[in-house]
């Protein structure tokens, strides 16, 4: 794929993806604490944890030094290779570049970079957030991101081992579901919920469904719509014309499915009662100045919270109560777009992280820093 392809078809997702104002790249590594003379507490006047009112500049490896952030693999922008879905399986990450349908595994030790699968999608098509299900499945979600995309997008089941184990197949669609974002399975491993951009709404499946093109949504909300296209319609006051992007991470806890709103800076919640019906949508975190822009998100097991990715502000941060605290900000981020935690760890929690760099790969002159980051936070 040429640049000039690439940037075409990046552009055909307008100004959503992008959100705000193309990130500051630059050829640094290690990302560092936000200045808390100028972002120092969150929206509710909680002042942050250790580490975040420091400087960058520690290399302690105790729970007493401050976030960190490094690149485990590099990609090429130009040939399209901006990551944006992440999940994590036996020690790799895999991943899926958006504008192309392919989809590697990166060694997190080593950086090793392998092909895994190919999607049979088109240049109208994006490819969005995935998931393992415990006997390796890949569920992948596909969105339209251009006009011709809609009779491709949906969710594809990727069989284990990859292209080696059989062809992908488009498992779950609707005529709505145009844009599935962010794919999150419950904690019994049976069903995955499905967080749609474009519909608002979130889809759930059981692992077990048959093969359909007439889903229809578990739970659509007004709080989980994006702005409305081209008319300024929304809780925050920078619109993305053109594309409604509401739902986008999602995570599924026992009682209850966390799902983030791109456009309006809002963190949502939906109950799930023993029947496993949706209970009344309410936002959670509510915050247009720090938020607007958020992408992906993650349970951190060791803090019993919440962290989240602002892709527009190339920023980590944590929810809490009903706010955020800032965690790192920055580069090497650039357009972070999802964030899964690794099992196993002592010591600080680890997260990975995708940079998809949309907009500095749309930006003449740009440095786009497309990779994969292995994210410390004590």
């Amino acid at each position: 794929m040429t640049k000039r392809t690439l940037l075409s078809t990046v552009t055909a997702l307008g100004s959503v993806l992008i959100g705000l104002s193309a990130p500051a790249c630059g050829g640094d590594d290690t990302a560092v604490p936000p200045d808390a003379a100028t972002d120092g507490t969150s929206s509710d006047g909680a002042a942050p944890g250790d580490g975040s009112t420091e400087g960058g500049g520690s290399d302690a490896a105790s729970d007493a030094g401050p976030p960190t952030a490094a690149f485990v693999a590099h990609f090429n922008a130009a040939t399209g290779e901006l990551p944006e879905g992440l999940t994590i399986r036996g020690g790799k990450a895999y991943l899926g570049f958006a504008p192309t349908g392919k989809i590697v595994s990166v060694d997190v030790a080593t950086g090793a970079v392998t092909p895994y699968a190919s999607l049979p999608t088109t240049a109208a098509n994006f490819t969005l957030g995935m998931v393992f299900d415990a006997a390796g499945n890949l569920y992948v979600g596909v969105g339209a991101a251009a006009a011709g995309g809609a009779a491709t997008a949906g969710v594809y089941k990727v069989p284990p081992s990859g292209d080696a184990g059989g062809a992908p197949v488009r498992q779950w669609a609707g005529a709505a579901m145009l844009f599935p974002n962010g794919l999150s399975l419950d904690t019994a491993g049976t069903r995955l919920y499905v967080a749609d951009s474009n519909d608002g709404a979130v889809y759930r499946f059981a692992l077990t469904d048959p093969v359909t093109t007439t889903a229809t949504p578990w739970k659509k909300d007004p709080l989980l719509a994006g702005d409305a296209v081209d008319a300024g319609v929304g809780t925050c006051p920078k619109p993305n014309a053109g594309f409604p992007l509401g739902a986008n991470g999602i995570i599924v806890d026992a009682s209850g499915a966390y799902v983030a709103n791109t456009d309006k800076g809002l963190l949502v919640r939906v109950p799930i009662d023993g029947s496993g019906n949706p209970g009344t949508a309410t936002a959670v975190v509510n915050d247009c100045a720090k938020l607007e822009g958020i992408d992906g998100i993650a349970f951190d097991s060791k803090d019993q919270s919440i962290v989240a990715l602002v892709n527009s502000a190339n920023t980590l941060v944590r929810i809490v109560g009903a706010g955020s605290v800032p965690l790192l900000s920055g580069a090497p981020f650039d357009s972070p777009a999802s964030i899964v935690q690794v099992p196993g760890q002592s010591g600080p929690e680890q997260f990975l992280v995708t940079n998809a760099a949309f907009a500095s790969a749309q930006t003449d002159g740009g440095s786009p820093q497309p990779g994969l980051l292995k994210v410390s936070v004590p």
